[in-house]
């Protein structure tokens, strides 16, 4: 069982180092980011709009809980019901991403007050998205919020997820009880919202945040990924296929068996004639962009840059 776990931790380990590898996310060192929250008065700010956010993610997630237990025919249980909440605030896990889709926004018409609202895409996590995982927190532990897990076990007694938020945060001192921000302390944190630019993130550096959270929160393993030069050795190590210098990066390589190691191989190998693929296109795309502006060009001088073109398909070839 021990040396099952072992390989399964050394394949995700694997997995992260050729993902970062082959692609654009890596620099220098991959750690999970973090980053400060804005001030609590900016949490207890968004408490309301994030509340709505939060309650209709859980809706959802519970509902599809719900659909499988009929084609199953089991009956949900409120333990169902706290897994789908566990992570629901955690940007890092699957059911936490929405998080990376929340801007806090500031405008005229609804100063003092700050809001919140949706992005077409996930973003890296940065002082926003920990402010809105405080003020998820912060959702879930009210006590208003008592009643969210018995209620979703009766899920279908409302219309939708709209009808389901209203229930429960329309009616909550989260929302009713909101107080406006001063106009000098408004301006303080809209400029730090602003200063706190939204930046898309790439899937592939997104999954690897995933991987990294799951294998710290779920396997009890700190992990701050290699530098590059080790993920390069690495990955040329396990290609020719020497166990013990990738041993030197990754000590947990010596407890794989020669099939284990060679199952690995052969996905790095895998990933790397992907990139060679990818590679051979480009420059065959490249070639053909090239000779189509030669082919108009002689037709453009009438075939006055005859020899010329000849030459420069000469030192091409």
């Amino acid at each position: 069982m021990r040396k099952d776990h072992q390989m399964r931790t050394f394949i995700i380990t694997v997995c992260i180092l050729v993902v970062l590898l082959f692609s654009s996310a890596v620099a220098a060192k991959k750690e999970k980011p973090l980053h400060i929250p804005f001030p609590k008065d900016a949490v207890d700010g968004i408490s309301c709009g994030v509340c709505t956010f939060v309650v209709k993610q859980v809706y959802r997630d519970v509902l599809v809980l719900f659909n499988a237990s009929i084609r199953r025919r089991v009956r949900m249980s409120e333990d169902d019901v706290l897994t789908a909440l566990e992570d629901v605030c955690n940007p890092f896990a699957e059911t936490g991403q929405w998080i990376r889709r929340i801007t806090i926004t500031h405008k005229r018409e609804t100063a003092p007050f700050l809001g919140v609202e949706e992005l077409q895409v996930y973003t890296k996590c940065k002082r926003t998205c920990s402010t809105v995982v405080e003020a998820c927190e912060g959702v879930l532990d009210h006590e208003s919020m008592d009643m969210l897990s018995p209620r979703l076990l009766h899920l279908t007694e409302y219309a939708d997820a709209d009808k389901f938020a209203e229930a429960l945060c329309d009616r909550s001192p989260i929302c009713t009880k909101r107080w406006g921000l001063t106009a000098s302390r408004y301006d303080e944190l809209t400029t730090m919202i602003d200063e706190d630019t939204m930046e898309e993130i790439d899937p592939k550096e997104m999954e690897v945040e995933r991987m990294m959270d799951h294998m710290e929160r779920k396997e009890n393993r700190r992990h701050s990924i290699f530098y590059r030069d080790e993920i390069v050795k690495m990955q040329e190590a396990i290609l020719r296929g020497d166990k013990e210098a990738v041993a030197k990066v990754d000590p947990s390589i010596a407890d794989l068996s020669e099939e284990e190691f060679a199952a690995v191989q052969a996905m790095v190998r895998g990933k790397n004639n992907e990139k060679l693929r990818s590679g051979t296109h480009r420059a065959d795309d490249e070639g053909k962009a090239r000779d189509t502006q030669r082919r108009k060009h002689r037709e453009s001088d009438g075939g006055e840059g005859d020899l010329e073109n000849f030459e420069l398909e000469q030192e091409d070839l």
